[in-house]
């Protein structure tokens, strides 16, 4: 398959085809071999999942010292499923360099932020059904005063091996590093994050 070049002087009979847009979308195409007649057909799928997107002012500063991520909702998730759960940062980010900007990608191989739940003492009628507050109750536990301002786009850059000041902007999400599960009595249940992303990829497929 090749990559289509941005003025294309032609196609191909036969030809499979592929380019990109803003680094994060694919369209792949095939062109049949018998033209009379012809039609296509079309189908797409997506990657991206119901997840918190980190703000660019990242850093909030709570009681204690404690320091939160600044976050907001992405697509429709199930907020009670992200409590208390180790979880991680990937996403991209737009770096100076001498030769322009760069886009890199950034994926945290390790549990990085944590959104914890009140314990029951706290809320007697958890049980009873929680209305969570994005903004409130969603936040992300980053740090417990070891980090001071600017520590997050430091770990950033560390990740990166790049200067934090070469960083003009972040899009980066929370997404959960527990591995998949085959279980059951018979082992015949699958347990994975992002199923529906895989599932779409998967049908769209072309062998």
């Amino acid at each position: 398959m090749r990559s289509l070049p941005s003025a294309t002087p032609g196609l191909k009979k036969g030809g499979k085809y592929f380019t990109t847009r803003n680094g994060s979308s694919i369209i792949a195409f095939a062109i049949g071999g018998e033209l009379a007649d012809y039609h296509f057909q079309l189908t797409s799928s997506h990657s991206d999942s119901p997840t918190f997107r980190v703000k660019e002012a990242a850093e909030l500063k709570g009681k204690g010292g404690y320091l939160k991520l600044n976050t907001e909702g992405y697509g429709g998730m199930i907020c009670s499923t992200w409590l208390d759960r180790p979880l991680s940062l990937a996403g991209r980010v737009l770096v100076k360099t001498a030769e322009g900007i760069e886009n890199r990608l950034v994926a945290f191989d390790r549990d990085l932020v944590l959104i914890p739940s009140l314990a029951i003492h706290m809320n007697r009628s958890v049980n009873e059904g929680v209305a969570f507050n994005n903004q409130v109750d969603m936040l992300p536990l980053f740090s417990a005063g070891a980090c001071g301002e600017g520590s997050f786009r430091e770990l950033v850059a560390g990740e990166l091996g790049v200067n934090a000041g070469d960083i003009l902007g972040c899009d980066l999400g929370l997404y959960s590093r527990t591995a998949p599960s085959v279980w059951g009595a018979k082992e015949e249940f699958i347990s994975s994050a992002r199923l529906d992303d895989l599932q779409c990829a998967f049908t769209s497929r072309r062998p």
